[in-house]
């Protein structure tokens, strides 16, 4: 990994600045080691699109697949 220094904290804050690098660090790491299996993704991109719909709001998952249109030369 690679060293990374902050500069100008001030005084009194480092405790904290280091707590949010640490949780900026776990976020990375888990991103990064953590593989959620794709089906279970998937019906939770489903759930939360289903939800979204029944509230008459927008799919945030959903994607639109569009017809192509025909190309005249």
């Amino acid at each position: 990994m690679t060293d990374v220094t902050i500069k100008n904290v001030p005084e009194g804050a480092e405790s904290d600045v280091k707590r949010m690098a640490m949780v900026a660090i776990e976020r990375f790491i888990r991103r990064r080691d953590v593989r959620v299996p794709k089906a279970v993704e998937e019906k939770f991109e489903a759930d939360v699109d289903g939800i979204r719909e029944a509230n008459s709001l927008d799919k945030k998952f959903a994607k639109d697949e569009l017809e192509p249109k025909e190309v005249v030369k």
